[in-house]
């Protein structure tokens, strides 16, 4: 059950600088630490917890918009760690928690936009929607909640005539999903990569297609060949 709780200023820590913590009864303890980078554009929530509630109860959701109850924003990092202590009030110790990344990141870039781009007037709405995620991640990075679908809008830049998302931040897949994403103009599904690899935390997956051409598909700077690719228009 949670006894305490304390926010650490960065300033208070960095360079390596440790940060005292005195008056625990002798016992063993779980300490869980949270982490937050200060300047990412995506701003992550940690988990709310309160004084009583069991700690694995805590959950990291992706986050919903308002507007429309969709999961229409990026997850922004957040790093997580925990680690068993035993303290002895009567004995000074020192611990480390060593923090990882609780996102997977997906970047995906659809090449030869311009076949879409060039007939339609005005500025559409152009999305990819991501499916293969869950909704939430629970302490000791269990997937939890829900199958959901991530959307993210795209950016076309003109001169490299190609549609791109910058970073979509997610939580993992569940046991039975895999990664795919579909792209859509105005609401006319334009393409579909289908993939049979997982969002985990931590990894980076680009997915990169070519409009009337082929897919690759790369983990973690690894080119992986298990992909579908689906052109529609």
């Amino acid at each position: 059950m949670l006894i305490d709780t304390k926010i650490i200023p960065y300033e208070t820590i960095k360079g390596g600088k440790e940060y005292e913590i005195k008056d625990y009864p002798l016992g063993t303890y779980s300490f869980v630490a949270w982490a937050l980078p200060a300047e990412d554009p995506d701003v992550a929530v940690i988990p709310p917890v309160s004084v009583g509630a069991h700690y694995r109860d805590q959950v990291l959701e992706q986050p919903v918009s308002a507007a429309n109850n969709t999961y229409r924003n990026s997850l922004g990092e957040i790093f997580e760690g925990e680690s068993a202590v035993v303290l002895n009030r009567e004995q000074t110790s020192r611990h480390e928690i060593s923090l990882t990344t609780c996102i997977c990141q997906v970047y995906f870039t659809l090449y030869h936009a311009d076949m879409v781009m060039d007939a339609v007037t005005g500025s559409p709405e152009i999305w990819v929607e991501l499916e293969g995620v869950r909704s939430e991640m629970r302490l000791g990075r269990r997937y939890g909640g829900r199958e959901v679908t991530v959307y993210k809008d795209l950016v076309y830049g003109q001169a490299e005539e190609t549609l791109i998302s910058n970073r979509i931040g997610i939580l993992e897949s569940g046991d039975y999903q895999s990664l795919s994403a579909t792209v859509y103009v105005d609401g006319v599904r334009i393409c579909r990569v289908d993939t049979n690899e997982k969002a985990k935390a931590g990894y980076v997956v680009e997915i990169e297609a070519t409009l009337g051409g082929g897919v690759t598909v790369t983990i973690n700077g690894w080119r992986v060949k298990n992909a579908e690719y689906t052109y529609y228009v």
